[in-house]
């Protein structure tokens, strides 16, 4: 594209009428409906595990507005803010490289020079998805970062569409054809990707890594058929969720996720589910005292095993060391 239509071409990306913004807002909301929709028809199908049980206009919120993890939105004390700041800016250059980076900043300021209100709203975009990602107090926030990367993405192609008119510039200068110009310039272009590629490749690849796989062997064969896993942290939780019900779906070992356990919706999930078990009436319990209950309540019938040893329930429970795993027994009397 030569520089003197680039000019009028990212102007015209600038100026969206109200009726565009309408039919995209319009859209975005229809695809949003559509998504919460089929979580809705999932739900009924009684699913052992769905997430929220959004049946009722109650569980839908919780689960579309994200409840359950409003307390990690700008939880990051505020001391701790330069280390993540450096830790993601530094994760910024492991994806684009040094070229991939400069290239951003400078699409970023040539998109300014021909759109302010373009460049502007991206900008703010991208600002308010670091603030949130920087702010996000969780192991995981870098995933956060995704959407401003996109952003910062954009930039990097709109670099390299006016370094390839300098390129091209440059080319027709030394007096090479023109014919010649766009393969010379892209075969230059893709050693940044292909770059990334070598050097990233082997970090990427996953396809060897069976550790969730091989946990959950290991657990599934050290526990009885009767055996009710209560699992705690995401490592244990989903790890052995798929081994319950993909690997191993005609499996009576039932997996609780001990976090879920304060929830009314996950408490309805498990007693649609397992009917066998002696419930007592627990609806307003806290989440400590349910899983006692439920413990001591079912013990005569079923193995009870736990991923890790609480110490806030060593008063009430013995924690015996089985593999991977404890078994829980209630204390006696003393």
């Amino acid at each position: 594209v030569p520089t003197s239509d680039s000019s009028a071409f990212y102007r015209s990306l600038g100026r969206v009428s109200v009726r565009t913004w309408v039919l995209m807002l319009g859209g975005a909301f229809l695809i949003a409906s559509a998504l919460y929709a089929t979580l809705i028809i999932r739900a009924y199908g009684n699913p052992p595990i769905s997430w929220g049980d959004p049946r009722t206009l109650e569980n839908l919120w919780w689960l579309v507005s994200g409840e359950l993890y409003r307390g990690y939105l700008f939880g990051l004390p505020l001391s701790q803010y330069p280390a993540q700041i450096s830790a993601l800016a530094k994760l910024l250059f492991d994806q684009f490289g040094l070229v991939g980076v400069a290239l951003g900043l400078w699409g970023a300021t040539e998109l300014f020079r021909q759109s302010r209100r373009l460049a502007s709203a991206l900008a703010v975009a991208f600002g308010l998805q670091m603030l949130f990602a920087i702010g996000y107090y969780s192991r995981d926030s870098y995933i956060y970062l995704i959407p401003g990367f996109m952003i910062f993405s954009l930039w990097i192609a709109v670099g390299l569409h006016f370094l390839v008119n300098q390129l091209t510039n440059y080319l027709a200068h030394r007096g090479m054809r023109a014919q010649w110009h766009l393969p010379a310039v892209s075969a230059l272009l893709l050693l940044l990707p292909a770059t990334n590629l070598v050097a990233n490749f082997s970090a990427m690849d996953l396809s060897q890594d069976t550790r969730a796989l091989e946990y959950g062997k290991q657990v599934f064969a050290a526990v009885p058929d009767n055996a009710v896993i209560i699992a705690d942290g995401d490592e244990h939780i989903f790890a052995l969720w798929y081994y319950r019900y993909v690997e191993k779906p005609n499996s009576r070992v039932a997996v609780i996720a001990k976090g879920l356990a304060g929830y009314a919706w996950y408490r309805d999930i498990l007693r649609r589910e397992y009917p066998e078990w002696t419930w007592s009436e627990s609806g307003g319990l806290p989440w400590d005292q349910f899983l006692q209950t439920l413990v001591t309540s079912n013990q005569r019938r079923y193995s009870f095993f736990w991923t890790d040893a609480d110490p806030r329930f060593e008063s009430v429970f013995r924690f015996q060391r089985v593999g991977l795993l404890y078994e829980v027994s209630p204390m006696g009397p003393k």
